[in-house]
């Protein structure tokens, strides 16, 4: 099976990766997959972190790309990245947020349904995931995936979301 279909279309212009963003996942992502094969408990998570309008959407969408095209040509990792499967999810501009805790799962689900036609289909067909399941499914045929998470932030309700552990914003990121 090849990679999902994108939910959401970003801008089709090049991506230019900085020579210093390369350098550090060139010298850093093999080390993380190192870390990995040793305690697959504990993974890494990659945040974007800047104000409005940054590029924090577009360079989050192209990193599945950048770490590919940091990577050496002829490594087991470089294979686990090439083949990954990519899923991007997007809370922004609009997207419906149904059940913080399943969101992920879902828009997980519909964009592997190669029938999705609409998003609103699979949430009112199907009932909702949560993204562990994904995890725990893609861990025994040992796949690779990138889950890309924008707009995060639209899943917080009220300020002490952050920091309440029983809030979906709080909860839907534990991976």
């Amino acid at each position: 099976m090849g990679e999902p279909p994108q939910l959401v279309m970003y801008a089709s212009w090049d991506f230019q990766l900085s020579d210093d963003l390369r350098t550090m996942l060139a010298r850093e992502f093999p080390k993380r997959y190192c870390e990995y094969q040793r305690d697959k408990v504990h993974m890494q998570t990659y945040l974007f972190l800047a104000g409005a309008g940054t590029g924090k959407s577009r360079n989050a969408n192209e990193f599945h790309m950048s770490v590919l095209n940091s990577l050496s040509e002829h490594t087991a990792l470089r294979v686990h990245v090439a083949n990954a499967w990519v899923f991007r999810i997007s809370f922004e501009n609009g997207s419906s947020v149904e059940i913080g805790i399943t969101a992920i799962g879902t828009r997980m689900l519909c964009a592997l349904s190669m029938s999705c036609s609409k998003f609103g289909s699979v949430i009112n067909d199907y009932e909702a995931p949560i993204h562990l399941i994904f995890f725990e499914l893609i861990v025994r045929k040992n796949y690779t995936i990138f889950l890309v998470v924008d707009g995060l932030n639209q899943l917080m309700t009220k300020q002490s979301d952050g920091t309440d552990k029983n809030s979906d914003f709080y909860r839907t990121p534990q991976i």
